[in-house]
Order: structure tokens, then sequence, then C-alpha cells
């Protein structure tokens, strides 16, 4: 079962005060990984949905605005493949080039002082070693963070890419679910990121708060679903911030948890899959 925490309160900048410290982040990405597969366990309830999207069809239809709707949907949907696609050799490419360069490294440094040294040293162990070896060690960790901080350089490009991927099937899943949505995203109007995870919510009955959009639409009356539109918002939620510490902060150079990064990463794909699955089944009731 899905639950709100304090990571899913906000989206907003301020709000990655609470993963300052290396502790926040692991707990952060724990949730983000039960909420994955909260979310790719529910999808193959899809039925509702397919159903709610026959009737936005119809509706759209009368409007006049069928044939925007999908054109907007197919083009989101090839971008966010195209995305895609490449990630695991580029995930690939970054990793091979941080590994070799940190074994090429520690081997010269062996090498060079005849011993092994597990970096980083304290300032306490480099002042312990000969002057020489101080040299060679000090040398050795400063390619060893370079090597790091292009690892996550070319990382922080991927989170950007992989995020708006993931953002173009929430936007298909709730244009084919949100009447209100599908009429914003048919007229190819701006949607905002905050207005993408309001309508997550909105649809995974997360604090629901009463509007007008919801108030005088038609479909109110049957707005619920079995696919964990609340697991889909929390982790929107949770890609978003890591998207902004890629961008804003400098909480990946320096903390070494790049592992954690690629555990991110291959959940979103698979999360970004399954959202895919669930709009291609949908789209296939209309056909």
């Amino acid at each position: 079962m899905t639950y709100q925490n304090a990571f899913t309160q906000s989206i907003k900048p301020s709000s990655l005060s609470q993963l300052k410290e290396q502790k926040d982040f692991l707990d952060f990405m724990a949730y983000f990984e039960t909420d994955c597969k909260h979310f790719i366990e529910s999808r193959s309830e899809s039925k509702d949905l397919e159903c709610r999207f026959g009737a936005i069809t119809e509706r759209l239809t009368k409007k006049g605005l069928l044939q925007g709707f999908l054109q907007r949907t197919a083009m989101h949907s090839r971008l966010s493949l195209l995305r895609l696609t490449p990630l695991d050799q580029h995930l690939r490419y970054y990793w091979d080039n941080y590994t070799n360069g940190e074994q090429q490294t520690r081997k010269e440094c062996e090498i060079k002082t005849g011993r092994q040294f597990q970096f980083p040293l304290s300032q306490e162990e480099i002042e312990q070693l000969a002057e020489k070896e101080k040299v060679i060690v000090q040398e050795a960790m400063q390619k060893s963070l370079s090597n790091y901080v292009n690892l996550i350089v070319g990382l922080s490009g991927l989170i950007n890419s992989v995020f708006f991927a993931f953002e173009s099937q929430c936007k298909i899943l709730c244009s084919i679910t949100c009447y209100s949505f599908a009429i914003k995203y048919a007229r190819e109007a701006i949607i905002q990121h905050a207005e993408v995870w309001s309508a997550l919510r909105k649809l995974g009955k997360v604090n629901p708060v009463s509007g007008v959009e919801c108030d005088i639409c038609l479909m109110q009356q049957d707005c619920r679903f079995v696919v964990s539109f609340e697991a889909l918002a929390n982790i929107y939620c949770y890609a978003i911030k890591v998207r902004m510490l890629a961008d804003y902060e400098s909480f990946f150079f320096d903390n070494i948890i790049g592992q954690k990064l690629k555990v991110y990463f291959d959940n979103l794909k698979l999360v970004i899959q399954n959202q895919k699955s669930v709009a291609d089944k949908c789209m296939g009731v209309r056909a």
C-alpha cells in the first residue's frame, strides 16, 4: 500500500532542505523504490482506465479536439522513447569510464608507493605519510575526485533526460484519465510541473481539494482507478527532486552515492516502460 511521507509533501525547491545528509537521501531512495514497485504491481489493472479513455475520446471528438490530442500524445510518446532508448548505453559509458579511471589511478599510486591505500584518506592519515608518498597520494586523490566529478556531470545530463521521458508519460496518463487535463492537453497549452503533480495527486485521491474543474467535471462520479496514481504522484515528487539536486545543488558531488543513482535510473526506467504499456493499452481501445 502507498503512503505519504515527508518527502512527498512538496515539489518546491525549498523542500530540498530535507536532503542535505547522505542518510536522508538513502531514506528517500527507499521510499522511491517502494512506490515504484507499488505502481508497477498495480498497472496491470487498467480496465477502468481503458473505459475512461473511451469516454474521454467521445467528448474530445464532440469538441473537435481529438486530432490535436492524438497528435500531442504521439509526439510525447515518441520523444519519451527517444530519450529512454539509449539510456543503458550512456550509463554503461559513464560507469565504465569512471571504473577504468579509478582502477588506473589506484594502480599508478600503488606502483609509485609500493603500497595500497583506501581512498579518500583523512588529513590525519596523509600527515603520517613520508613527504614523497604524501605528494603521490594527494595527486592520486585529486585524480580520483576528478573521475567522480566527471561521472556526476555525465549522470546529471541523463537525470534531466530521463525526467523528461517520465514526465511525458505522466502527461499522457493524466490526459487519458482526467477530462479537464485532456482538454488542456489537446489544446497544446503549456502544462507546468505543478499541474502535472497536482493532476496525479487528484487522480490518486491524495489530499484532494475540491475545485472548479472537478466540481463541474462530467466524469467526477467515477474518478477512481486501480492503477496507483498515488504511487505515481509520489514518484513524480521524488524524480523532480533528484532533478533539482542535479541542477541546483552540489549534493551529488559531495556524496559518494553513485550506486544509488544507478538504482534510481533502473527503477524509473521500469516505471516509464510500464506507464507506456498502460497508455498503449488504453489507446488501443479507441482503435
